[in-house]
């Protein structure tokens, strides 16, 4: 326990939920770095094992056979990567406290798995119907998204403290 302490900004009680928040989101951020990561190195279709008909050891038969797919898929999990490190440095350096900061992270992180949708809707396109189907998911995954983005504003314009008031 106290080395988790004091690895916490001095400001950031552990209990509370900017500290919860922070703890999620790197959790988060790991796990995608990790996996982007791997991906990067173990690309769908696997690589070319010998240097054959113009093709070189080591190149990946994805950018071959399917240029676009390779495009999209390598563009998303380039993207999803970076935003996790973005994300693991922002909340490793900043310990500011304020909204604008875990909005910012909220934006990344979000930015972050839907560069990861992106490279798997990219890499598991084999066919018309697995084509069709992760695009739908994607495509779910964003509308839940954008409904729940468009339900967290407050249009009254009031600051909302938590308790409800009856008049």
């Amino acid at each position: 326990m106290e080395s988790e302490n004091a690895t916490a900004a001095p400001d950031v009680k552990e209990g509370s939920t900017e500290y919860q928040l922070k703890k999620q989101l790197l959790l988060l951020a790991t796990l995608v770095a990790t996996v982007t990561y791997a991906i990067g190195l173990n690309q769908p279709g696997g690589v070319w094992q010998e240097t054959v008909d113009g093709h070189h050891a080591g190149d990946p038969i994805l950018r071959d056979t399917h240029y676009l797919r390779y495009t999209i898929f390598h563009y998303c999990n380039a993207a999803a990567f970076m935003a996790s490190l973005v994300v693991c440095l922002l909340l490793l350096v900043l310990d500011e406290k304020g909204k604008i900061c875990a909005a910012v992270l909220r934006l990344v992180m979000v930015l972050d798995l839907l560069g990861l949708m992106g490279a798997y809707a990219a890499a598991s396109c084999r066919d018309v119907f697995t084509t069709i189907f992760s695009s739908v998911l994607v495509l779910i995954v964003l509308a839940c998204i954008l409904v729940l983005v468009f339900f967290s504003f407050d249009f009254s314009g009031k600051q909302s403290d938590g308790s409800a008031t009856n008049g």
